[in-house]
């Protein structure tokens, strides 16, 4: 969905150069790096909207994904775009954007759809989060457990099937989606 994004964003916006940092994960955690490398394919599939300034592991904290950011700050003063592998980091890079006066000209993307990042997203601050609900995640969990104790077959891999990418278009029905689903649980 991150590439949907941003293929919508260049398109929306045919004059700019995205000089991107790429902030992963734990690098030692196999699973994880697609977050950061699709960032990394798609601009090597776009070399004229997209350039890859640096790649560092945020190993999930926010205050390391702070540093890092800061870092660049002063190495790259070209950056405008931040790719960041989940919300906790995404909250120390919006922290170092706003201390350099950078957040306003700066694309700031995020994994997870956490309460964080949907603050951060009314706030106009980043401009996206991806992720499953975690309740359409549990749920569908359950279920795919249920089909497997009756046997029922599920083929060789199994992913949640709705995947948001909550932005300020959709945030305000991202929201009444979580209150509707959860009825008296909320």
């Amino acid at each position: 969905l991150r590439d949907e994004f941003l293929s919508d964003y260049l398109e929306k916006n045919p004059d700019v150069h995205l000089n991107t940092g790429v902030v992963y994960g734990g690098l030692n955690q196999l699973p994880q790096l697609p977050r950061g490398d699709r960032t990394v394919e798609f601009a090597e599939a776009h070399p004229d909207r997209m350039t890859i300034l640096d790649t560092q592991p945020g190993e999930w904290y926010a205050d390391k994904a702070m540093n890092i950011v800061e870092d660049w700050i002063q190495a790259y003063p070209e950056l405008n775009y931040v790719s960041s592998a989940n919300d906790e980091m995404t909250v120390g890079i919006v922290q170092a954007l706003k201390g350099a006066n950078k957040l306003d000209s700066t694309l700031v993307t995020s994994i997870d759809c956490t309460p964080d990042a949907l603050d951060m997203i009314q706030k106009g601050e980043i401009a996206c989060t991806i992720g499953v609900d975690q309740f359409d995640y549990a749920s569908e969990l359950i279920d795919c457990c249920i089909k497997l104790y009756q046997g029922e077959d599920l083929g060789d891999e199994y992913y949640v099937k709705k995947t948001w990418c909550v932005t300020q278009d959709n945030i305000e029905e991202y929201l009444q989606y979580q209150k509707d689903t959860r009825g008296s649980l909320a």
